[in-house]
């Protein structure tokens, strides 16, 4: 939801989950992500509505992350509260918040939210990607053990090895490997 008033950010604040307000509300910004399932146009259904606003959020991240701010998004809203706050009529459907903001520590912030993000490790592709092959699709299906070429980093790939927000663009002169 668009506006930049204390009015508009204690609306987004209230439609959150309790479990993330004690955190999300020192974000600068927080904004709430919702979808329309069904086209304007001939009011069928939109079937890649919610992985439209996914992908929107996705590319907020990216951006944003290029700039040095960081963005946590989060599922876990009220979507009625949301609705009443906002005023949405039944044809919106709220999914999501984002908090954006920069990277600090908080001293007002509790101890037990605030070492949450802390040591946090990805897991491998040997966990994440499933192969398979052939016209059974997910039933010929298997774990990979290991990829077969090393995988680099998104952003060593683009910015050959140079962190986001080294001082290259993104998409410059170079090409991307």
């Amino acid at each position: 939801m668009r506006g930049r008033s204390d009015d508009v950010r204690e609306r987004v604040l209230s439609s959150i989950v309790e479990g993330n307000t004690p955190w999300a509300r020192f974000a600068p910004v927080l904004a709430l992500g919702a979808y329309v399932p069904d086209f304007a146009m001939n009011g069928k259904p939109n079937a890649a509505a919610r992985h439209d606003l996914g992908a929107a959020s996705a590319c907020l991240t990216v951006e944003v992350a290029a700039r040095g701010i960081m963005v946590h998004q989060m599922i876990g809203i009220e979507p009625d509260r949301a609705r009443e706050a906002f005023e949405l009529p039944e044809s919106v459907v709220p999914l999501t918040a984002l908090a954006i903001g920069y990277h600090a520590d908080n001293p007002e912030l509790d101890e037990s939210y605030a070492k949450r993000g802390r040591g946090r490790t990805r897991k491998g592709l040997d966990e994440i990607v499933l192969t398979g092959g052939g016209l059974n699709g997910w039933r010929g299906a298997r774990w990979r053990a290991r990829p077969r070429r090393p995988i680099r980093p998104v952003a060593a790939r683009i910015r050959h090895g140079k962190p986001l927000g080294a001082g290259t663009p993104p998409f410059g002169e170079r090409s991307i490997r």
